[in-house]
């Protein structure tokens, strides 16, 4: 038989420890780390290394990059050499074979990423403010950890994977993937009223608001019903794609409501997912309006206005 005393502790115990539970939960994560980006309005550059090298490089992240990236010359520089090449594509869907390669280790900041893959590209023309591009990253970070960014302070702040305790004031919502590219639902209202709810490819560092799939716009018959500014052709990884640009007048993410966004459209841009339409994608001209917690591993994303 239990003492009176042992049957009090455990009364105490029982009713503290929902306390002590709470307490934990509500007490906000500790990041990994902390790095600081540079920002021009559409893309994220953030300071790198591989090998443990001495050297700093400087990577773009992107929430679509499903492959990590390196330069041939950096790959050159630091012994890596291309073994079977590897297929990649761009908005047009053109295809192009590229060597691929594996290192020991890439760092970011305090956070390392074991035996990352590569594959290889020349960019000699990626260029951000004076700056060579050495490469793109972005399913490799977010399929490891949480990783949060906030524009407004050209902040990133990487956590371990696993519940996290959202800030207040924001939403939490469902992602979505297609293959390694994150996804979440958007309700697109055209010039008429009529609201288009569809799936949309997150894309931090897309250099648009939106960026409509040629087979979505003809399907529901957009080109009709947004007005258009007029034409910009831009470099894709193979060619030059003409795209129409246009402004949808109000575009909304879970409960938030945005007006008046830029957007592009293409014939030659058709993204596609097994099971669901694909309307498109969203760029950094909506996700810079926020502070965004990618947290992959939980299929979540919390946005909150800045």
């Amino acid at each position: 038989m239990f003492s009176d005393k042992f049957c009090k502790l455990w009364i105490i115990l029982l009713f503290l420890t929902p306390v002590l539970a709470y307490s934990q939960r509500s007490r906000p994560e500790k990041p990994l780390a902390v790095i600081h980006f540079r920002f021009d309005g559409s893309q994220i550059l953030i300071p790198v290394t591989i090998n443990h090298g001495k050297d700093t490089l400087y990577f773009l992240f992107d929430s679509g990059c499903e492959i990590n990236l390196l330069s041939l010359h950096i790959a050159s520089s630091l012994g890596l050499k291309g073994k079977t090449d590897a297929g990649l594509s761009g908005w047009s869907n053109e295809m192009t074979y590229v060597p691929e390669v594996q290192a020991n280790t890439m760092d970011i900041g305090t956070v390392s990423i074991p035996y990352p893959e590569f594959y290889l590209e020349g960019l000699s023309n990626a260029a951000f403010e004076g700056i060579s591009v050495d490469g793109v990253l972005g399913y490799d970070l977010l399929k490891r950890y949480i990783v949060k960014i906030d524009f407004q302070k050209k902040e990133m702040s990487i956590y371990r994977s696993g519940f996290f305790h959202y800030p207040p004031g924001g939403e939490v919502l469902k992602l979505g993937m297609n293959f390694s590219t994150p996804t979440v639902e958007g309700t697109l209202v055209n010039d008429q009223g009529q609201p288009f709810t569809s799936t949309y490819h997150v894309i931090t560092g897309g250099n648009f608001g939106l960026l409509l799939n040629g087979k979505y716009i003809q399907k529901y018959s957009l080109n009709n019903a947004l007005s258009v500014s007029g034409t910009i052709t831009r470099q894709d990884l193979l060619q030059p794609v003409t795209y129409t640009e246009c402004t949808v007048p109000s575009f909304g993410i879970g409960n938030y409501k945005l007006s008046r966004v830029s957007t592009l459209y293409s014939a030659k841009v058709n993204d596609t997912a097994p099971g669901k339409e694909i309307a498109g994608a969203i760029g950094a001209d909506v996700w810079k309006q926020f502070t965004v917690i990618i947290n992959l591993p939980k299929d979540e994303m919390y946005l909150t206005r800045q």
